[in-house]
């Protein structure tokens, strides 16, 4: 009698191991669908839907265009910046006015870089993040990368990313099946 139960505990944790290595698989697997009844993976059959609502998700939730133009305004060399603008104003206006002596239209870039320098970037970085909100699309950049991901690519990525716990999904179904076998041992060999 005790074989008999321990054999359908055994089968049972066999058959929820199994089930669950398959339901795994079966995330991704088959790639394209199948000619008998049309079965295909969950992630390749709904790989635009994803690809959207994380899209959707990333830019409402994580990356908003705003943070990234402040955060790169904020980060960059302004004093450099300003230097850099002065030097390309000067050139111009130098070889445009060429009737002022270059030293003088040095002079004044410089005045005016020196005092309205720092207004002129704040208005250019206002000007640039107000631009970039209403152009950079977070959403589509990210949809548009997760559709072009090769399917195997996005499945070495997830199964490396949740190996231990997909392991864990595994190891719990042969749990759950031993539990059972062996409920439905203790129930029949009782009869």
């Amino acid at each position: 009698m005790l074989e008999k139960w321990l054999i359908l505990g055994f089968v049972g944790a066999a058959i929820g191991y199994l089930t669950n290595v398959i339901a795994i698989k079966l995330l991704f697997r088959p790639l394209k669908p199948t000619k008998f009844f049309n079965i295909q993976g969950l992630i390749p059959k709904r790989k635009a839907e994803i690809a959207r609502s994380v899209g959707e998700t990333v830019a409402q939730e994580l990356i908003h265009v705003e943070e990234i133009m402040e955060n790169f305004i904020e980060g960059m060399d302004k004093e450099a910046f300003k230097a850099r603008v002065g030097e390309k104003i000067a050139r111009a206006l130098t070889e445009k006015l060429i009737f002022v002596p270059e030293a003088i239209v040095r002079q004044y870039v410089d005045q005016f870089i020196r005092e309205r320098g720092d207004d002129l970037i704040n208005d250019i970085g206002e000007r640039v993040v107000s631009e970039a909100i209403h152009k950079v699309d977070i959403s589509k950049i990210v949809e548009e990368k997760i559709m072009a991901f090769e399917l195997e690519q996005m499945e070495a990525i997830v199964m490396r990313i949740a190996k231990r716990e997909l392991r864990y999904i595994e190891m719990l179904g042969g749990i759950l099946g031993l539990v059972i076998g062996l409920a439905q041992g203790f129930i029949i060999l009782r009869m």
